[in-house]
């Protein structure tokens, strides 16, 4: 990420985008690291298990390259916000939301699709003065650690996973600020296993507890690389929970809404899917060499 940071501030944007392709060429044609393992495992799934061979290999080399190329724009402009909002375009609906935002400060649940780059938009927001507390995962290494750190730079309150990162949440939520969690980064250790395309998954439900504890919606929302390179924010309708007489199926039956909105969401660009952690972990051995 250092490395990121230094070379995308300093070369022109032409060069380094040449350049971040040839760090995604190298990165893919480590087959046997964990983050291109996992590439394939998600990509593989996200096309619906059609893909192998070649056609897998070179899927992962796109979804890696597209990664590198986000990664560039972001670490280019990170220190001009100004450039930043520039390069964010909202869809009517998306606009609409952060008006709300910015005019009635009530508070709202999101959670994030890790698709092309999210972080530039919600930095972007950042910059208008929208207020975030975010939970990231629990015990962030060093290089997650930096870009937590990049985040909270731009208006991001940002937690690792905790009991204690939960209690703050909900209190910035009484206090108007917006929560923002992932929906797609994989977890250990949990009894809960919502399927998502068509598979039990290691996908986190935090965000659907913090909705049922704070009775309220929450809205999906990602971010689509487009052919004019810039970047398009959309956002859910809110989602509302539905109520069940146990805990277990009311934590599955939402979490499994939410992934089923998700899945619409990916299936249109799996290219664009920045997800290298293994999300159906007891498929690995599935995937076609």
């Amino acid at each position: 990420i250092g490395l990121a940071l230094m070379i995308g501030r300093v070369i022109p944007r032409r060069i380094g985008y040449k350049l971040a392709e040839l760090i995604a060429d190298r990165l893919s044609a480590q087959t046997q690291s964990p983050m291109i393992t996992s590439a394939r495992l998600n990509q593989w799934m996200v096309t619906g298990q059609q893909l192998a061979g070649e056609e897998l290999t070179l899927a992962v080399n796109h979804a890696v390259r597209t990664t590198a190329h986000c990664q560039f724009d972001l670490y280019h402009n990170i220190r001009q916000p100004e450039n930043l909002i520039r390069m964010i375009n909202l869809t009517p609906y998306c606009q609409q939301v952060i008006d709300n935002l910015l005019n009635k400060k009530e508070p709202m649940l999101v959670v994030g699709l890790h698709l092309s780059n999210l972080d530039i938009a919600f930095m972007a927001l950042g910059t208008l003065g929208i207020k975030v507390f975010g939970i990231s995962v629990p015990n962030p290494g060093g290089g997650y650690q930096w870009q937590n750190e990049i985040r909270n730079r731009f208006g991001f309150e940002l937690m690792p996973g905790s009991r204690e990162a939960v209690r703050i949440a909900m209190k910035r939520f009484q206090q108007g600020s917006t929560l923002v969690l992932g929906a797609d980064r994989p977890i250990t250790g949990s009894k809960y296993k919502p399927s998502f395309f068509g598979h039990p998954s290691s996908l986190p439900v935090l965000h659907v507890s913090l909705a049922l504890k704070l009775d309220t919606p929450l809205y999906l929302s990602h971010c689509t690389l487009q052919e004019d390179g810039k970047y398009l924010l959309d956002m859910s309708e809110p989602i509302y929970m539905e109520r069940k007489p146990d805990r277990f199926s009311e934590i599955m039956v939402n979490a499994e809404n939410i992934l089923e909105a998700a899945e619409h969401v990916i299936s249109q660009v799996p290219e664009q899917w920045a997800m290298y952690y293994p999300v159906w972990p007891d498929l690995a051995e599935q995937v076609p060499r």
